[in-house]
């Protein structure tokens, strides 16, 4: 009896231990399980091991997200949903029994379960995108499935081979970053996306199927052991870097500098001097020339029925083409930015010279050969090397030196520089200078070369002065430059605890006197106030806007209890603020307190459109993103959330309006330094225009500081800039359909302002590096490409990352900055009203020079007369250009240094005798 009490209890015992240890892996739906009827919102245990419960229909959004102590889950075949992110990052997931009931896997249930490495798909299930994307153990997957999502597989590094029996289609980036892939079957596929393959590092060949017409972008791009592949024959269309940075690319390029695809001319970058494309050619892709730096002329085969866009872009010595009669479409930017382009030839009638008339260049009816001769004739022309030009702006006191290049230093000897004007600047032969006054000056950098004195770059220097603001100033945080040449100047008053209590506008002159103030000043906290402005507190200042009738539009943010509720602590709510005040008077016409509902909204940026009405654009913490239009009198017109650009982007920081009406906005820079281009029509309809994938994104600061902000250019197109690195932007352009053209770094840290003008000319004001230690403008012309930088010497911050310098643009023409000196605490307002960098539109290069005939010694100094002409227009000294001459007092060569002022630019050398 006794043994027998014994075993009850030793069976007793151990069923309560394994039972004490199924409880510790299996949750109870009534305690872990948050439940809305049969859909499973959240799981809030910590078990190992989840049983999900039979009464589970849904699985919804984020359920399990981010749980990293699962490692094995079990849904009951009572499921029939997995939702969005259900699952993502769950690290520690290892197994995961999904039933056939299940019918629909959302966009990236599983994204980041790094410890997954087996799983098994039901036959019925529709998938969503980025479903492993980040399973970076994931070795085996079994499916039975039509296609392969958008990035489905990205970043599953230790996949190897699947099972493509039956798929049709592989999304976009559907193997993005599947670096352990070595071989992939393509039997079945017939439709494959952008980047389906890049950086598949391991992956060795490629076999496309018939049915596969098109390449997509960036398709191999980066597969750095993808020696072989085999096209279909009925590949048409090509896309952008398919194959770069594969030795695919390499071993073909090293055949001969034309790559041809089925007809199709997809790299000819190396082709050089006169060229003749194969007569196989019947299409020039898009980009097929792109940045050539050595081809001089090209003949197309007869058979060329397209030309692509930017197809000849930046091809930097084409001096002519001959496009043939068959030639029936032709990219609207083909010929983009090749300078010396000074001719199509091609058959009168033909649509080559219609494309040529609609684009001003030169036609020429003439063959081929005809073209050739030519182009011998204009390179055995001797030209001098042209003068190298630059416009500098510095501020009185400032020192500095300036650089010379090492290409220059491999061509001349004995360099050095002189100042024309020392009053305004001084500069010895090293470069080392000093800005002594306000004023313009010269100075030019002289070499030998072959024994001969030569000038070999003229700097045309502009020396500002600052203006001390009025020590009172507590928080500059916004300025804003009046069409009237009045500026306007944001100031946060702190208190005792740094917090901004009273936002304080004044408005100074063009002479830096004080015109009118204006202050939005928030009151002691009321909880049972009913009156918002009374419970208003932590003010900011966040934009400000000339409107169209010449008043300002002032917009800001600022926290307190705006939810209709009293004697509550949770009722406290960030909201924006919006007042119209009148510039003259500094007046309020309008003001406004946004409704905050139980949300905070968080201000992003504000515009005003055509029409006068006014969008604010605001991140709702609940969700989604608020356009708020708003009439002129301040009235709102509609109040509308948007998801897609939330749920696409951690950010978006600005907003434009385009010219066919839609609302244009790009997100913050994600995997694979991706961003997208959202839009919203008249209809409200939210669309992602395009994907971008960039160069370098590595700025630093907050996602917000380094996400790309979007101008709206002068000739429908667009331009995209954010903090590419430390000390530098990348900027985009972008034609009318998002279609990038061109991109490029320019020499500035992180930016808080920028503005386009009518004359093609972007303004970018902030910091010169990024620990924000002084202020600077950059000033980048939109045709030339060429740029203007004023470094601000009084300014300066050393505060990494802070947004510290704030300006604005005075009727297009001048710019007004300002920023606080770190050693003085002084606020210090610059207007740079002297850079002719700003309005002009033509290099003094490209301009009719007359000649100096000899001249005659008369022991005075000679100043011959200069004609300059813009086409027919005869230009006027002292109006469009200045002449600085040199050595012209006694017997033997003296120069005529001409260089442009306010419409003009750049500068021009001439040299005449003295007999």
């Amino acid at each position: 009896m006794k043994k027998n009490i014994k075993y009850i209890i030793f069976v007793f015992l151990l069923l309560v231990i394994v039972h004490s240890n199924r409880s510790a892996e299996v949750s109870a739906a009534g305690e872990e399980f948050e439940m809305n009827s049969n859909r499973l919102t959240r799981y809030r245990g910590d078990a190992t091991t989840v049983v999900i419960p039979d009464s589970v229909v849904f699985i919804s959004k984020f359920a399990f997200a981010w749980n990293d102590k699962i490692t094995k889950v079990v849904i009951p075949n009572t499921v029939i949903e997995i939702g969005e992110y259900a699952f993502d990052s769950c690290t520690s997931l290892k197994e995961i029994i999904i039933p056939d009931s299940v019918s629909h896997i959302r966009d990236a249930a599983f994204a980041y379960c790094t410890s997954l490495e087996n799983i098994v798909i039901p036959k019925s299930a529709s998938l969503g995108d980025s479903l492993f994307s980040g399973c970076i153990n994931l070795k085996s997957v079994t499916m039975d499935t039509y296609q392969i999502t958008d990035w489905m597989f990205a970043g599953c590094e230790k996949l190897k081979i699947l099972d493509m029996e039956g798929i049709s289609r592989i999304g976009e980036a559907g193997f993005f970053d599947c670096t352990g892939l070595t071989n992939i079957n393509l039997e079945w596929v017939s439709t494959i996306g952008p980047r389906a393959f890049e950086n598949c590092t391991s992956l060795e060949k490629i076999e496309l199927n018939n049915d596969v017409v098109e390449i997509p972008d960036r398709v191999f791009y980066g597969c750095s052991k993808l020696t072989d592949i085999k096209f279909s024959s009925n590949i048409s269309t090509i896309g952008e870097d398919a194959f770069v940075d594969t030795p695919w690319l390499s071993i073909c390029k090293s055949k001969g500098p034309f790559i041809i695809i089925n007809g199709i001319l997809v790299d000819a970058v190396s082709a050089s001097g006169l060229i003749t494309i194969p007569k196989e050619v019947n299409t020039i892709n898009d980009y097929a020339f792109y940045g050539n730096s050595s081809m001089t002329g090209v003949t197309l085969p007869k058979n060329v029925s397209a030309i692509g866009d930017l197809a000849f872009a930046y091809c930097e010595k084409l001096i002519a083409v001959y496009i043939p009669p068959t030639a029936k479409a032709i990219g609207d930017n083909a010929f983009y930015k090749s300078p010396k382009l000074t001719a199509i030839y091609g058959s009168s009638g033909s649509y080559a010279e219609e494309y040529a008339k609609k684009k001003g260049i030169k036609f020429v009816a003439e063959s081929s050969a005809t073209m050739e001769k030519a182009v011998n004739a204009s390179e055995k022309e001797k030209t001098a090397d042209k003068l190298q030009y630059e416009d500098f702006v510095g501020e009185v006191g400032g020192s500095g030196y300036f650089e010379i290049e090492s290409s220059i230093m491999k061509t001349f000897k004995n360099c050095k520089f002189e100042s024309l004007s020392k009053s305004v600047i001084t500069v010895n032969n090293n470069g080392n200078y000093q800005i002594k006054s306000k004023g313009n000056a010269l100075v030019l950098l002289k070499g030998t070369i072959n024994n001969k004195s030569t000038i070999i770059k003229v700097i045309r220097v502009s020396a500002i002065q600052s203006t001390k603001l009025p020590e009172d100033i507590s928080k500059i945080n916004n300025v804003l430059g009046l069409r009237n040449g009045s500026v306007l100047v944001s100031d946060l008053i702190i208190d005792e605890y740094n917090v901004p209590y009273r936002v304080k506008l004044t408005c100074y002159d063009n002479k830096n006197k004080e015109k009118w103030t204006y202050g939005l000043e928030a009151r002691a906290e009321n909880e049972n106030s009913s009156i918002s402005y009374e419970t208003f507190y932590d003010v900011t200042c966040d934009k400000l806007i000339e409107l169209s009738d010449g008043n300002i539009l002032a917009v800001g943010g600022g926290r307190g209890r705006l939810t209709s509720k009293t004697n509550s602590q949770y009722n406290v709510v960030t909201a924006t603020w919006i007042t119209k005040i009148n510039s003259k008077t500094g007046d309020v016409i309008w003001e406004l307190l946004m409704e905050a509902g139980g949300s905070c909204h968080f201000f992003i940026d504000t515009v005003e459109i055509e029409d006068g009405t006014i969008l604010l654009f605001e991140d709702v913490f609940d969700g989604g993103k608020d356009i708020v239009r708003l009439d002129s009198n301040g009235n709102i017109i509609s109040v509308n959330n948007y998801e897609m650009m939330s749920n696409n982007s951690l950010a978006t920081m600005n907003l434009i309006a385009s010219d066919d009406g839609r609302i244009i906005t790009v997100g913050n820079i994600g995997a694979a330094n991706t961003f997208k281009i959202f839009s919203i029509n008249k209809e409200g309809k939210e669309t992602i225009e395009t994907k971008i994938t960039v160069d370098e994104a590595d700025g630093g600061g907050t996602i917000g500081q380094s996400a790309p902000r979007i101008l709206k250019g002068n000739h429908e197109d667009y331009y995209i800039y954010y903090w590419a690195k430390r000390d530098m932007i990348a900027l985009y352009h972008l034609d009318s359909s998002f279609k990038v053209i061109h991109n490029k770094e320019l020499d500035i840290g992180l930016i808080q302002s920028a503005y386009i003008t009518p004359e093609d000319k972007i303004v970018f004001i902030g910091n010169g590096d990024a620990y924000a230690r002084n202020g600077k403008i950059l000033i980048y012309d939109c045709i030339t490409e060429k740029t203007c930088s004023v470094l601000l010497s009084s300014y300066r911050e050393y505060y990494s990352n802070s947004s510290v310098t704030y300006g604005g643009i005075i009727g297009n023409d001048s710019i007004v900055v300002a920023g606080t000196n770190y050693y003085d605490k002084k606020t210090y307002l610059y207007r740079v009203d002297d850079i002719h960098f700003m309005s002009s539109t033509k290099d003094v290069e490209d301009l009719t020079v007359s000649k100096i005939n000899q001249q005659k010694y008369s022991g005075k100094a000679l100043k011959p007369n200069i004609k300059i002409k813009n086409g027919s227009k005869t230009l006027v000294n002292g109006k469009d250009y200045k002449v600085v001459y040199i050595n012209n007092k006694n017997k033997g060569t003296a120069t005529a240094i001409i260089y442009g002022i306010n419409d003009y630019t750049g500068a021009r050398l001439l040299s005449f005798k003295i007999v």
